[in-house]
């Protein structure tokens, strides 16, 4: 199991277009452990540092989940952030998990 990191570029640029595939309006927030920042836990992460999520499965986890949103964008948008009504899903621990 490979651990992501944002100190490896290509993780760091998995995750980059992972969030632009989602939110192509909005630039990616820098990933911190800050409770009061939103960020990542709007894609249902258990934190603002996605990275921390990926323990368990490692990189095929990131694998996984940019392989569903860049082949079902629209879907993976309305999982995550366009449904009606607003749901509280945690797409981000689900695909990995």
């Amino acid at each position: 199991k490979t651990k992501v990191s944002w100190t490896n570029h290509a993780h760091r640029s998995m995750m980059e277009e992972f969030w632009r595939l989602v939110y192509p309006e909005a630039p990616m927030p820098e990933p911190t452990l800050d409770i009061r920042v939103e960020g990542w836990k709007t894609m249902g992460f258990q934190s603002n540092d996605p990275c921390t999520d990926f323990r368990a499965m490692g990189l095929l986890g990131l694998h996984c989940l940019l392989y569903f949103v860049s082949h079902y964008p629209a879907r993976a948008r309305g999982v995550i952030r366009d449904g009606e009504p607003k749901r509280d899903f945690p797409f981000g621990s689900v695909g990995i998990n």
